[in-house]
């Protein structure tokens, strides 16, 4: 006998009753209502790494990176 697909997808009562217990909403928010919050967590979450300090080492890379490809502060270090 075929199973019925569509037993799957309904909810059972324990299932219903305990969501209910736990604060869970009622409906489930639409795609673009999670699309604006994870939105919302991630420019949060962006703007907290811009303000971190950078560490000293990196800046010295950075440094030395710049000189490297800059042939004129190159030739000013050596005079």
């Amino acid at each position: 006998m075929p199973r019925d697909a569509s037993a799957d997808r309904r909810e059972s009562p324990l299932a219903a009753s305990a969501a209910k217990r736990s604060g869970a909403p009622d409906t489930v928010p639409s795609p673009l209502e999670v699309n604006t919050h994870v939105g919302a967590l991630l420019r949060t979450m962006h703007d907290s790494v811009l303000n971190e300090a950078v560490p000293d080492r990196f800046l010295e890379l950075l440094r030395q990176i710049g000189d490297k490809s800059d042939p004129a502060a190159a030739l000013a270090e050596k005079d």
